[in-house]
């Protein structure tokens, strides 16, 4: 499973531009 990918994947649409 790709959890890690995932994870920086939600951390970038959380991260306000």
């Amino acid at each position: 499973m790709v959890v890690m990918e995932m994870e920086w994947l939600l951390k970038l649409l959380q991260h306000p531009k």
